[in-house]
């Protein structure tokens, strides 16, 4: 999520996004979930395709 932060709403390229979500698939699932709900919108979006 600080990652998304960092690069910023619309400045995230395909390469970057598909990284991140990557490393997101290694995580609990529940934990994900969490951090979706608790994300802004545009980051949950992104987190969400890790699921």
């Amino acid at each position: 999520m600080q990652a998304l932060k960092s690069i910023g709403n619309g400045k995230v390229a395909a390469s970057e996004e598909q990284k991140i979500i990557e490393l997101l698939k290694q995580e609990d699932r529940s934990h994900l979930k969490h951090d979706i709900a608790m994300a802004p919108q545009w980051i949950g979006e992104i987190m969400a395709k890790a699921l």
